[in-house]
């Protein structure tokens, strides 16, 4: 029976082909933005450079005049409804919008320009880098417009959690635009283009964010008429790795995650409490998926987050025992699945079953893995 990493790295790069990364090989066989790229950190953590490359200058290629990268590469939304009823179409082309009627999705340029800088730090590329840097700076500056009161506001559904009306600002969009502000900062300074642009931009949306969604214990989830206090784990993890909590908000955080037992029995679930019905993509329901992003399923990928965060925020044998509880529901089933129920199983309904493998789940796995081997 083989051990979890070794699952975690065939898993992902079962999800390799020759032009970059795949969500999965089943449902989500298509080139998504967010999932490509947090795979690409887990392919950069195994030494697997080149399909990051790959992936990188797959997702450049159609980048519009703008700077707005896609969503996804691959089939339509008519085309993704289609794979619910087992019928897939031959289809590879760019989509820029969500697939719930309109809004656009925020996070695919910070993830890019992340993802561009880790691939930098690996590889000392600077050939590359300096080709490509005019790209890079229409890629963040696509988010000029996306700005309300200094902070990134957006329409439904423009985080990674898309079956969620969130509306307004967004702690998850905006703490990773953070860390692409810094992204572009080193970037610059690799090509010694010495100017503290990116950084003053970095430290001012810190403050912003600090100021604006932080509520005695955690980060709030979004604002827009009102603020919404659920806990949700993306952007409260996120800000503790990428360095926008501080020591002690770092700490309360950690333990706001063991209070709510949001990561119990293994890996996490997306939030604490839940959110209300009419918050919910109403065809989610139609196809019994109404808590795939609503503190019902259990993700691995999440259960990562939550694990580095712990072990960063002081939490060390809390986070050896999250990464235990991982481990044992990757060797059961000796692959990475996308969700789980609770009794630990891959879901399975009429319309739905976890995608698997799933390549954003067994990167970030790896480096919950690796954090907790090399930083206790």
């Amino acid at each position: 029976m083989k051990k979890a990493k070794d699952i975690a790295v065939d898993s992902l790069r079962a999800c390799y082909t020759d032009r970059g990364i795949y969500a999965g090989r089943k449902h989500f066989d298509d080139y998504w933005a967010r999932d490509s790229f947090y795979a690409s950190w887990g392919a950069l953590e195994i030494g697997d450079l080149e399909i990051v490359k790959h992936n990188l200058l797959m997702f450049l290629n159609d980048m519009k005049y703008n700077g707005q990268l896609p969503l996804r590469i691959g089939v339509s939304s008519f085309g993704q409804v289609l794979k619910f009823f087992g019928i897939k179409l031959k289809q590879s082309f760019p989509t820029y919008f969500q697939d719930k009627l309109g809004s656009h999705p925020q996070d695919q340029n910070s993830l890019f320009l992340i993802t561009f800088k880790k691939y930098i730090e690996k590889t000392n590329d600077l050939e590359f880098l300096e080709d490509k840097f005019d790209n890079l700076r229409s890629i963040i500056n696509w988010y000029e417009n996306e700005k309300k009161e200094g902070l990134i506001y957006g329409g439904k559904y423009a985080t990674w959690q898309d079956a969620i009306k969130k509306v307004g600002w967004t702690l998850y969009n905006n703490v990773l635009y953070f860390e692409a502000l810094k992204s572009m900062d080193y970037l610059q300074k690799k090509l010694e283009l010495n100017k503290d642009k990116y950084k003053k931009l970095a430290e001012e949306t810190k403050k912003l964010i600090n100021k604006k969604f932080w509520i005695k214990n955690y980060y709030a989830d979004f604002i827009c008429k009102k603020t919404c206090e659920i806990f949700s784990l993306d952007g409260n993890t996120l800000a503790v790795i990428f360095g926008v909590a501080d020591n002690i908000k770092s700490k309360k955080i950690g333990k706001h995650i063991l209070d709510t037992k949001i990561i119990e029995p293994f890996g996490a679930k997306t939030n604490n409490p839940k959110y209300k019905s009419n918050e919910t993509f109403i065809p989610y329901y139609l196809f019994h998926m109404q808590d795939y992003q609503n503190e019902g399923v259990h993700w691995l990928w999440l259960g990562a987050l939550a694990t580095i965060t712990l072990n960063k925020s002081g939490y060390k044998k809390e986070a050896k025992n999250a990464l235990k509880n991982i481990e044992k529901i990757i060797e059961k089933h000796q692959i990475v699945s996308e969700v789980y129920t609770k009794e630990g199983n891959p879901v399975k309904r009429l319309f739905y079953r976890s995608e698997q493998p799933f390549a954003w789940s067994s990167s970030l796995y790896l480096l919950a893995e690796d954090e907790i081997k090399n930083n206790n």
